[in-house]
């Protein structure tokens, strides 16, 4: 059945451009995940400046790229796939490498890992069935926010623990929401549900 309302409220015109400044900003944060790792061994494991500056790239990077794409009218299709991989790639880097050196458990990774595949494997399911990739969803959004927010206080405030526990499980719970919200849309985008 196909039906002609928006499951995202608005029509957005996407383009099909690759070379863009969002896509461009989007690239960059995978790339700036090394020199992160690097800073924070070269400084025996504790936060300093090229940490903190790397880091704040980093989250600065998933804003800008966003208001860039809206600001240039850049929204495009390569753009609804960069910047999801990004994030994805970012998170799932960054938690590995937490979970070596032993600042973030196992079953947390396992959790994020299985999750990004989820919506990874529904996304390709989505292009082939109807021609395009669907945008992250709003939930999607927050629950990155609220994973840098656990990232943060793990790297930047390592004896902060109730801090640590209470971010871990608020970001578990974000997780698994948005999850669920993404299968809603999933559901809905099979149904015939046009989107962006």
């Amino acid at each position: 059945m196909e039906s002609t309302q928006n499951i995202d409220g608005v029509n957005v015109r996407v383009k099909r451009k690759l070379f863009t400044v969002a896509n461009m900003l989007s690239a960059s944060r995978i790339v700036a995940v090394v020199p992160l790792v690097m800073a924070y061994e070269a400084a025996g494991r504790t936060p300093d400046i090229w940490v903190g500056l790397w880091t704040g790239y980093i989250i600065l990077s998933d804003y800008l790229d966003g208001l860039a794409a809206r600001k240039l009218d850049e929204i495009t299709e390569a753009g609804k796939i960069v910047d999801p991989i990004a994030d994805k790639t970012c998170a799932i880097m960054l938690i590995s490498y937490s979970v070596w050196i032993g600042m973030i458990p196992l079953w947390f990774l396992v959790i994020l890992t299985v999750r990004e595949f989820l919506i990874l494997a529904g996304s390709l399911h989505i292009k082939a069935k109807r021609g395009k990739v669907a945008m992250s969803v709003m939930s999607g959004k927050i629950a990155v926010n609220v994973l840098s927010a656990y990232f943060i206080a793990v790297f930047f405030f390592p004896v902060a623990i109730y801090a640590h526990f209470f971010l871990k499980w608020l970001t578990v719970l974000f997780l698994v929401g948005s999850l669920a919200d993404y299968y809603y849309r999933y559901r809905k985008i099979l149904q015939g549900y046009d989107f962006n």
